[in-house]
Protein backbone atom coordinates (compact mmCIF):
# COMPACT_ATOMS: atom_id res chain seq x y z
CA UNK A 1 0.00 0.00 0.00
CA UNK A 2 1.18 3.50 -0.84
CA UNK A 3 0.18 6.38 1.46
CA UNK A 4 1.11 10.03 0.90
CA UNK A 5 1.68 12.41 3.78
CA UNK A 6 2.32 16.10 4.43
CA UNK A 7 2.99 18.39 7.36
CA UNK A 8 -0.80 18.70 7.77
CA UNK A 9 -1.23 14.91 7.50
CA UNK A 10 1.93 13.36 9.04
CA UNK A 11 2.66 9.64 9.06
CA UNK A 12 1.32 8.01 12.21
CA UNK A 13 2.09 4.70 13.86
CA UNK A 14 5.18 2.56 13.61
CA UNK A 15 7.19 2.90 10.42
CA UNK A 16 9.74 0.18 11.22
CA UNK A 17 10.13 -2.08 8.19
CA UNK A 18 8.29 0.38 5.93
CA UNK A 19 9.80 2.12 2.92
CA UNK A 20 9.61 5.90 2.95
CA UNK A 21 10.30 8.81 0.61
CA UNK A 22 10.91 12.48 1.34
CA UNK A 23 9.44 15.26 -0.82
CA UNK A 24 11.60 15.65 -3.92
CA UNK A 25 11.53 19.44 -3.72
CA UNK A 26 11.17 19.87 -7.50
CA UNK A 27 8.88 22.11 -9.53
CA UNK A 28 7.01 18.97 -10.53
CA UNK A 29 5.65 16.34 -8.14
CA UNK A 30 8.44 14.00 -7.08
CA UNK A 31 9.60 11.93 -4.14
CA UNK A 32 13.24 11.29 -3.25
CA UNK A 33 15.54 9.30 -1.00
CA UNK A 34 13.75 5.95 -0.87
CA UNK A 35 14.84 4.19 2.31
CA UNK A 36 13.64 1.49 4.70
CA UNK A 37 13.06 2.43 8.34
CA UNK A 38 15.10 0.29 10.72
CA UNK A 39 14.59 2.20 13.98
CA UNK A 40 12.45 4.98 15.41
CA UNK A 41 14.00 7.49 17.79
CA UNK A 42 11.25 9.89 18.88
CA UNK A 43 10.89 12.44 16.07
CA UNK A 44 13.80 10.93 14.12
CA UNK A 45 13.96 7.79 12.00
CA UNK A 46 17.00 5.64 11.26
CA UNK A 47 16.91 4.59 7.60
CA UNK A 48 18.73 2.10 5.41
CA UNK A 49 19.27 3.05 1.74
CA UNK A 50 18.02 0.85 -1.08
CA UNK A 51 20.05 -0.75 -3.86
CA UNK A 52 18.86 0.61 -7.18
CA UNK A 53 19.40 -0.15 -10.86
CA UNK A 54 18.16 1.08 -14.24
CA UNK A 55 15.24 -0.72 -15.88
CA UNK A 56 14.16 0.58 -19.30
CA UNK A 57 15.51 4.04 -18.50
CA UNK A 58 13.88 4.23 -15.08
CA UNK A 59 15.63 3.84 -11.72
CA UNK A 60 14.10 0.97 -9.72
CA UNK A 61 14.85 -0.41 -6.25
CA UNK A 62 16.09 -3.99 -6.09
CA UNK A 63 16.77 -4.61 -2.39
CA UNK A 64 17.71 -3.06 0.93
CA UNK A 65 21.40 -2.22 1.09
CA UNK A 66 23.42 -3.85 3.82
CA UNK A 67 26.64 -2.07 2.87
CA UNK A 68 25.69 1.59 3.31
CA UNK A 69 25.67 3.32 6.66
CA UNK A 70 22.27 4.18 8.02
CA UNK A 71 20.89 7.70 7.70
CA UNK A 72 18.66 9.73 9.98
CA UNK A 73 15.62 11.68 8.82
CA UNK A 74 12.90 13.56 10.64
CA UNK A 75 9.49 11.89 10.87
CA UNK A 76 7.99 15.18 9.65
CA UNK A 77 9.98 14.79 6.39
CA UNK A 78 8.17 11.57 5.43
CA UNK A 79 6.10 12.35 2.33
CA UNK A 80 5.26 8.82 1.22
CA UNK A 81 5.11 5.42 2.97
CA UNK A 82 5.19 2.11 1.06
CA UNK A 83 4.82 -1.46 2.27
CA UNK A 84 6.78 -3.31 -0.44
CA UNK A 85 9.57 -2.78 -2.98
CA UNK A 86 6.92 -3.07 -5.71
CA UNK A 87 5.18 -0.05 -4.16
CA UNK A 88 8.52 1.81 -4.06
CA UNK A 89 9.09 1.06 -7.73
CA UNK A 90 5.61 2.31 -8.61
CA UNK A 91 6.50 5.65 -6.95
CA UNK A 92 9.88 5.74 -8.73
CA UNK A 93 8.15 5.14 -12.08
CA UNK A 94 5.63 7.89 -11.26
CA UNK A 95 8.58 10.22 -10.53
CA UNK A 96 9.92 9.53 -14.03
CA UNK A 97 6.49 10.06 -15.62
CA UNK A 98 5.95 13.28 -13.63
CA UNK A 99 9.29 14.68 -14.79
CA UNK A 100 8.47 13.72 -18.38
CA UNK A 101 5.10 15.51 -18.18
CA UNK A 102 6.78 18.59 -16.70
CA UNK A 103 9.41 18.69 -19.45
CA UNK A 104 6.71 18.20 -22.10
CA UNK A 105 4.69 21.12 -20.69
CA UNK A 106 7.76 23.37 -20.85
CA UNK A 107 8.32 22.37 -24.47
CA UNK A 108 4.66 23.09 -25.32
CA UNK A 109 4.99 26.53 -23.73
CA UNK A 110 8.07 27.23 -25.87
CA UNK A 111 6.14 26.15 -28.96
CA UNK A 112 3.42 28.70 -28.17
CA UNK A 113 6.00 31.47 -28.30
CA UNK A 114 7.76 30.05 -31.38
CA UNK A 115 4.37 30.19 -33.14
CA UNK A 116 4.27 33.93 -32.42
CA UNK A 117 7.70 34.50 -33.98
CA UNK A 118 7.30 36.85 -36.94
CA UNK A 119 3.65 37.60 -36.14
CA UNK A 120 2.60 41.21 -36.47
CA UNK A 121 -0.27 42.29 -34.29
CA UNK A 122 -2.38 45.03 -35.85
CA UNK A 123 -5.47 46.81 -34.53
CA UNK A 124 -7.54 44.66 -36.92
CA UNK A 125 -6.54 41.35 -35.35
CA UNK A 126 -5.69 42.39 -31.78
CA UNK A 127 -8.27 41.85 -29.04
CA UNK A 128 -9.15 44.84 -26.90
CA UNK A 129 -6.95 44.98 -23.80
CA UNK A 130 -8.99 47.47 -21.78
CA UNK A 131 -10.74 46.81 -18.51
CA UNK A 132 -14.31 48.16 -18.56
CA UNK A 133 -14.94 50.97 -16.12
CA UNK A 134 -17.53 50.29 -13.44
Amino acid sequence: MIKFHSKQNPAKGSLIGKFVFADGGMHYASFSRPTMIVREMGVSLECQRLNRTMDAGVVVATSVSNEDETEVMRRASVACVCDTLDDVNAVLRANFASRSLYNASIEEGKQLFRALDGTEVTPDNAPTQRTPKP
